[in-house]
């Protein structure tokens, strides 16, 4: 895996980095050994030039947690469900 790669997924993961300051955050790109234009494209903060930096396309795909709340609820009515469908036999 690229240092490049290793950087975005500690930075999608780290809310932490995310807050940092620019120059705090170029400490942490030059500990990861990103290259200086690694580093502006990430400044940037404009997916293009990442998409530059590799030989293909990049793509990204959020998926949102569900609250706990929802989860429960869902189950619940799952459990439910199949309660009344086992009563119906």
């Amino acid at each position: 895996m690229s240092n490049l790669i290793k950087f975005a997924v500690e930075f999608g993961s780290s809310a932490k980095l995310r807050a940092m300051s620019e120059a705090e955050l170029i400490e942490v790109m030059e500990s990861y050994e990103l290259t200086q234009e690694e580093q502006a494209a990430i400044l940037s903060r404009e997916p293009k030039r990442l998409a530059d930096l590799s030989n293909g396309d990049v793509y990204c795909v959020l998926f949102p947690e569900k609250p706990e709340d929802e989860e429960g609820e869902e189950k619940k009515e799952d459990k439910e469900e199949s309660q009344n469908f086992l009563k119906a036999i």
